[in-house]
């Protein structure tokens, strides 16, 4: 078999490995009698090769190897291989780094042996040694490594679990980051949580963010339903702790840190409540919503009557409860997936509460879109937050002008269903992709028939029957 490598090679060694004292005996005595001591020997130079950040090691030549350990190009080749193949190194290739396989840069990653518990525990691993060393010395290194047991079968396990010992309890702080102390404290009950979670819709909300399968384990269950009692996250809260939890490079879900992760969002949201959510959403008196509608008018000339009282629904209520009142006047129902879209851009975008209940109305009532979907919904935010229009009356201001544009346009005969091409003189300010379909769909309700999904006349029967929706609430 040729060379898979060549003495001018360069590749870097990337390790994160701290060899223990029990590791380095199953090295010894379990791995090298199947490698042999020159696949061995290599593995710890590796191991011990000075690191400069990230864990990884400057850039060395194959060559340099060979004259260190005083190998042959072959040998080297061969050792690797052997180390490769029985689970002590991963070698990946950078194929951008040139065009010839055996001139692209190489990465060794570092693997910790196996202790020798778990290396016996490996059907494969223990048959080749056992083959390679003989059923004596097997025997002599079983007895050697593993402890002896007494019969258990005709035993019976009495052992309490965690939970039966110490039923570990918690707190739970309120919304100012005070402990509660008139409440008594909660108890930890993973089987009573399998009630109050749904772990199979937050697998939707996992999988939805291309979370490896391999990392969807009988521990993370466990532990999800832990956080979920401890901090009463509900399941697209979770995901979103999954999310942030999950490691970029490798994909895998560092579960060590949810705790963590969901003390900083807690501490982020309590700061947002202290500037933001003390503000929204408002319950305003009637007294006050006539001051309001003034103080709009008075501001914003140009937004009319019925997008005022638009404004004002989108300022009372939560983005959930807007987004659970605007489907059902428009009877039917949020999924989900919606109610998670919804606190995803909560979470992620710097919108106010108004703009994002805003951004739903237009969605369901304006553009007349059965769902709140995720593509349309992070497309339009991302315009209107890259664009400062961070309250409703700037959007109703921003769309207003367009349409005015648009008008100009239509009377002087330049109006264009898509843009042109052609170079002008005058600046033009572009429209969004959001705002040009409603303006086709408006043009096309002028000249045409009515577009029932978004003719004037549905939007205003949708508007009354939410705004009747949040008044029953109040009342009741």
């Amino acid at each position: 078999m040729s060379n898979r490598i060549a003495p001018m090679q360069p590749f870097y060694i990337v390790n994160q490995v701290k060899l223990t004292p029990l590791q380095l005996e199953a090295l010894t005595h379990f791995y090298q009698p199947i490698t042999g001591p020159v696949a061995i020997s290599v593995y710890l130079t590796m191991m011990n090769t000075p690191l400069l950040e990230k864990h990884q090691s400057e850039r060395y030549v194959h060559n340099q190897l060979i004259e260190q350990m005083r190998l042959t190009m072959h040998e080297l080749d061969d050792a690797i291989k052997h180390i490769e193949a029985i689970g002590l190194v991963k070698t990946y290739r950078d194929r951008h780094a040139h065009e010839e396989t055996r001139r692209q840069t190489l990465y060794y990653k570092v693997i910790a042996p196996l202790d020798p518990g778990a290396f016996i525990e490996q059907s494969h691993l223990r048959a080749l040694l056992f083959n390679q060393i003989g059923p004596h010395n097997y025997q002599s290194l079983l007895n050697r490594f593993t402890p002896e047991l007494p019969d258990l079968s005709v035993f019976d396990e009495i052992t309490l679990s965690f939970n039966q010992m110490y039923q570990v309890g918690y707190e739970i702080p309120s919304q100012n980051g005070q402990i509660a102390t008139d409440k008594p404290m909660a108890k930890l009950n993973l089987e009573a949580a399998n009630e109050t979670f749904n772990y199979s819709q937050f697998l939707q909300f996992v999988m939805a963010d291309h979370v490896d399968h391999s990392e969807l384990t009988a521990e993370l269950k466990e532990n999800v339903l832990t956080m979920h009692q401890m901090f009463e996250l509900n399941e697209s809260q979770m995901a979103e702790v999954v999310k942030l939890a999950t490691n970029q490079l490798t994909g895998k879900i560092e579960q060590d840190k949810f705790i963590e992760i969901i003390q900083k969002r807690q501490k982020q949201n309590q700061s947002v409540q202290i500037t933001v959510s003390n503000e929204f959403p408002k319950n305003y008196t009637k007294q006050e919503i006539e001051a309001r509608k003034k103080d709009i008018k008075q501001h914003f000339p140009e937004i009319n009557d019925q997008q005022i009282s638009i404004i004002l629904l989108c300022e009372q209520m939560p983005a959930e409860t807007f987004l659970t009142k605007t489907k059902k006047a428009k009877k039917g129902f949020p999924n989900d997936d919606e109610l998670y879209f919804i606190r995803n851009l909560q979470s992620r975008s710097n919108l106010t509460l108004p703009t994002v209940n805003l951004l739903v109305y237009y969605l369901l009532v304006i553009q007349g879109q059965p769902n709140v979907y995720k593509g349309s919904l992070q497309r339009i935010a991302n315009d209107w937050q890259q664009k400062g229009l961070n309250s409703p009356e700037a959007v109703f201001q921003f769309m207003n002008k367009q349409a005015q544009v648009e008008q100009i346009k239509q009377k002087q005969g330049n109006y264009r269903n898509y843009p042109s091409k052609k170079q002008t003189n005058a600046y033009s300010e572009p429209i969004p992709e959001w705002l040009q379909k409603q303006n086709e769909a408006s043009e096309g309700t002028r000249q045409t028939a009515p577009v029932e999904e978004v003719s004037q006349e549905s939007q205003d029967a949708i508007r009354a029957r939410l705004a009747a929706l949040y008044s029953e609430e109040e009342g009741s």
